[in-house]
């Protein structure tokens, strides 16, 4: 089959790809036998072949040069106004991205579970001080050995990277997204040491080298503290401002030793407390304190409700009524009314 030149000038004008001598041409008008209006006809080397319109995708280019159609965007793609086919795939993005890039069915589905996950951080033993959710870091690589997907110990730091402070909770960028790594020493902002406070998920095999981002506390909504206390601690909440870093989470202090934890809200752009209000995080064991936190985004760190470990008073007509500092583990309602209370600080 041969195009004449009558044909030939109802194509679109051609191109040159990759410097090869690839040509393409949009059938518009008078098309050979068989081949549709909007086809693309491409020649390389001497020889041709018509592809289908690719109104069902994008035209790509093989790395021998040859064009096809594809239903997978190629990553860095850039498109204009317009609708995309049903069935259209692109590679999903981690959970914390916040750039322009399309957001697949699964990055929505994964952000939604961030809503109700659970994070558990193991403090060890000897654990107070700082622990932080607002690091102003970045550019630090870690070596982590990775055991059936979970990470099991930092290795080494292959980059320091820059601005991390002793406390800083980061989470390295692969698999669920659901791990932490304290950072324990630092060197001029450079990270220096780092130690594993959950191992996460679906980290693939190690050991593995890549960058770590910055976890926010945002994304997990309850947060399991265990671990030693051997002197007071105090967690650092996401900062920034009304719209951008507040939210609500739940704490869980299961942690022993005789100290202090609280939580404060992170000063913006500043690895630090916000200066407002904080909450004291009551200890208790399997969850029996758990702390519903309001974080604002800019300045406080409030309880819900109220700022513990103001009283809540329960019961009340003719059952009994208990003022309580810590919530009790359990109720026993009669006849509508509370007739005993378990557990708690109450009087």
């Amino acid at each position: 089959m041969t195009v004449t030149p009558a044909q030939a000038k109802t194509y679109l004008a051609s191109l040159l790809c990759w410097l090869a001598l690839t040509t393409l041409a949009l059938a518009q008008g008078v098309v050979p036998n068989g081949v549709a209006q909007g086809s693309i006809m491409s020649t390389y080397n001497g020889g041709y072949n018509w592809i289908d319109s690719c109104a069902s995708g994008v035209l790509t280019f093989s790395s021998a040069k040859q064009p096809s159609c594809s239903t997978t965007l190629p990553a860095g793609l850039t498109i204009g106004a317009g609708t995309l086919a049903n069935g259209t795939s692109a590679t999903t993005q981690a959970v914390p991205d916040n750039s322009t890039n399309l957001a697949t069915d699964q990055f929505v589905n994964n952000s939604l579970l961030r809503f109700i996950s659970t994070l558990p951080l193991n403090l060890g033993a000897g654990a107070g001080g700082t622990y932080s959710f607002n690091s102003q870091g970045s550019g630090v690589r870690l070596l982590l050995a990775i055991s059936g997907g979970v990470i099991t110990s930092v290795n080494s730091v292959v980059t320091p990277g820059t601005g991390y402070a002793v406390g800083d909770i980061l989470d390295f960028t692969t698999g669920n997204n659901d791990n932490a790594i304290l950072v324990t020493g630092v060197s001029s902002g450079g990270v220096t040491t780092a130690q594993v406070l959950y191992g996460g998920t679906g980290n693939g095999t190690g050991p593995f080298n890549a960058p770590v981002g910055v976890i926010s506390a945002a994304l997990a909504r309850n947060i399991l503290l265990s671990g030693t206390l051997t002197s007071d601690a105090s967690i650092i909440g996401p900062g920034g401002n009304y719209l951008t870093a507040s939210g609500f989470f739940f704490i869980s202090n299961n942690t022993t030793g005789s100290y202090t934890t609280t939580v404060c809200a992170g000063a913006n752009g500043s690895d630090a407390c916000a200066g407002g209000r904080t909450v004291t995080l009551p200890q208790g064991t399997n969850n029996s304190t758990s702390t519903l936190i309001y974080v604002d985004g800019s300045t406080n760190a409030d309880a819900y409700p109220g700022n513990l470990p103001s009283p809540i008073h329960i019961g009340g007509q003719t059952g009994i009524t208990k003022t309580c500092s810590a919530m009790p583990t359990a109720m026993t309602i009669t006849g509508g009314v509370i007739t005993s209370i378990t557990g708690g600080t109450c009087s």
